[in-house]
């Protein structure tokens, strides 16, 4: 199969799909891109460029101006992690990095300085697991350590 930078906006009032301003990373998609939405903006977080080396590129979204612009790079190059918005801070957890290594890593974006900072590690090593924010909380839920879990871990 072949990755894609196609970019697609669904109106749900409409029930139609709108072409968007393609994903910038290079000739090609990303694999398993951490993503999250913070203060009004879509972000991109490394991953696997397909056919390509590992990135640890990071891209927002400014839907408005429907154009891409690229930020500080990850801290690491990694897919298949978790990622959430907590206290108006984006997370990446866990996944597997360019050693193919399941990490354990915990980092946070902090947009309006446009930088990473690494945080508490997940107790365990972790990789697609799913992920979400509830009431000033992060969680991180079931994944692979390599193999799978049911694990809930609850992160502020």
């Amino acid at each position: 199969s072949n990755s894609v930078t196609n970019v697609y906006q669904y109106n749900d009032g409409a029930a139609s799909w709108a072409t968007k301003t393609s994903f910038p990373s290079s000739s090609s998609g990303l694999e398993g891109t951490y993503v999250f939405v913070l203060n009004g903006y879509g972000y991109s977080i490394s991953g696997i460029q397909f056919g390509s080396p590992w990135t640890s590129s990071s891209y927002q979204y400014n839907d408005s101006a429907n154009a891409w612009l690229t930020k500080t790079s990850f801290s690491t190059s990694a897919y298949a992690g978790g990622s959430f918005v907590i206290n108006g801070y984006g997370y990446c957890i866990g996944g597997e990095n360019s050693a193919s290594a399941i990490i354990s890593s915990n980092y946070q974006y902090n947009d309006s300085a446009n930088t990473w900072a690494t945080k508490t590690n997940l107790p365990t090593t972790l990789y697609f697991q799913g992920s979400f924010s509830l009431s000033s909380y992060g969680y991180s839920i079931s994944g692979a350590s390599p193999s799978q879990t049911s694990v809930v871990y609850q992160y502020n």
